[in-house]
């Protein structure tokens, strides 16, 4: 059929089609060419059927938008990466999200960041996610993981995995001072060990090597990793200082008594 606008034919009958069945009304264009809405551009994606459609401007969704296929988002000629949603390609049901890096001679990382409104209303970074990639070549592939949060305006990454598994975090440790930073007497061995044997996580979190958990969940405590591993190497040194001082006082004893 012809579509007519103030009598004028817009739509040529050998070329598009402009139909309605009852239940679906179809603009079904000539075959092999593109649809498109406006004309700042043409398909960056291959697009070559009269079931495809492009739209050179910006698109305003007020609804629900459905995408049955993969969704890609992003501009590969501009940033190098784009954003993939899609199936797993094993065939299974899980949904696989992908930041995907088309840069095939550079390094370059793989940032996945949250931000959100400061009290000014101006839009910042708080956290990311970064994937620092080392090695891009074919059957070497090596990376690394790191955590970075914002800590009074800037940067700080506070946890790095490597690709052999090794795990670092900042050596900052409890953020805020903790009590006991360092083994340094015996009455924080006391401490610890009623705090261990006792279950008295509330005297660890007093030394800094416990945290209470805001919403109470799971165990209801986070163990703080640094001042728990300053504290255990302090132990190692204190015990090593307490057996050389018992070994001097038995080599005076034997001195003594002539062995």
């Amino acid at each position: 059929m012809a579509l007519y606008i103030d009598g004028q034919k817009v739509i040529n009958p050998s070329s598009m089609d402009f139909s309605n069945n009852g239940t679906i009304t179809t603009l079904l264009g000539t075959s092999g060419d593109y649809n498109r809405i406006g004309d700042a551009g043409t398909t960056g994606h291959s697009l070559n059927s009269e079931d495809d459609l492009l739209v050179t401007g910006d698109l305003e969704v007020d609804g629900s938008l459905f995408s049955d296929g993969a969704l890609l988002i992003g501009d590969p000629a501009a940033f190098s990466g784009n954003l993939i949603v899609r199936k797993d390609a094993s065939g299974s049901s899980n949904i696989v999200m992908t930041l995907a890096n088309h840069d095939a001679t550079n390094n370059n990382d793989i940032i996945l960041e949250f931000s959100g409104k400061d009290d000014g209303g101006g839009l910042d970074a708080f956290g990311r996610f970064d994937v620092n990639i080392s090695n891009h070549a074919s059957g070497s592939e090596t990376s690394d993981f790191e955590l970075a949060l914002k800590n009074s305006g800037s940067w700080n990454a506070v946890l790095k995995v490597t690709a052999p598994g090794v795990l670092s975090v900042d050596l900052a440790g409890s953020g805020a001072a903790a009590q006991v930073d360092l083994f340094d007497d015996y009455d924080d061995a006391m401490v610890l060990y009623r705090g261990i044997s006792q279950r008295d996580n509330d005297s660890l979190c007093e030394l800094g090597i416990m945290s209470k958990k805001e919403d109470g969940n799971g165990s209801g405590y986070m163990l703080n990793l640094q001042p728990m591993t300053y504290l255990l190497a302090g132990g190692v040194y204190q015990n090593r200082a307490q057996i050389d001082n018992i070994s001097d006082r038995i080599s005076a004893i034997e001195d003594r008594v002539g062995i």
